[in-house]
């Protein structure tokens, strides 16, 4: 599933990287829990959870637009994708600053850019 989640992020960077004008566009992958619950009478589901939460962090720490950035331990999973061109990156915190790699739960993360291929 990771090497599905990775591939479908990459395609998505892609495409967007190719529309006029661009649609900035990043992705988080990371597998973990994941929680649903919803509302009676609503139409929505909810969800929550570590891989959520995860997910949404390297989304968001990603270093630059049109990539997809991937914890370690999803890395450690990829069957197919393992020979991708992946480019470890330095953690960063919601605030801005670098973490030590000891200070983050996953040690290291994971770049590929949409333009990537297999080596």
């Amino acid at each position: 599933h990771e090497d599905a989640a990775v591939r479908m992020g990459q395609l998505l960077c892609r495409w967007a990287f190719h529309q006029q004008p661009q649609c900035a566009m990043r992705v988080g992958v990371h597998k973990d829990k994941v929680h649903c619950f919803r509302f009676p009478n609503q139409p929505n589901a909810y969800y929550y959870g570590a891989a959520l939460a995860m997910a949404t962090h390297l989304m968001e720490t990603v270093p630059k637009e049109f990539c997809v950035h991937i914890s370690d331990s999803c890395k450690s999973r990829l069957a197919t994708l393992d020979r991708m061109p992946f480019e470890m990156t330095a953690t960063v915190n919601r605030q801005g600053s670098q973490k030590s790699l000891s200070s983050f739960a996953e040690g290291m993360s994971w770049m590929l850019d949409w333009d990537a291929e297999q080596a």
